[in-house]
């Protein structure tokens, strides 16, 4: 363990500053992902749902057509 302390500590500054940078970038971009995948999981539902709608809407467009050439018919 002492190896690794000993090994950080002679790194230049100006590479650990590069280093901070890129884990910021790096937290950045992980919370635009859990952002992206939130709104993925809210889109899917409400597609889901509006799907559910229309199916039903279609079923009974199917029974109005049904009945109406019956009673045209007649």
């Amino acid at each position: 363990m002492a190896n690794g302390v000993d090994l950080i500590s002679q790194i230049p500054p100006e590479l650990l500053k590069n280093v901070d940078t890129l884990v910021t970038l790096f937290q950045i971009f992980g919370g635009v992902i859990i952002i992206y995948l939130v709104f993925g999981i809210i889109n899917f539902v409400l597609n889901r749902k509006k799907n559910l709608e229309l199916k039903k809407i279609n079923e009974n467009l199917g029974e109005i057509k049904k009945l109406l050439k019956r009673s045209l018919q007649k």
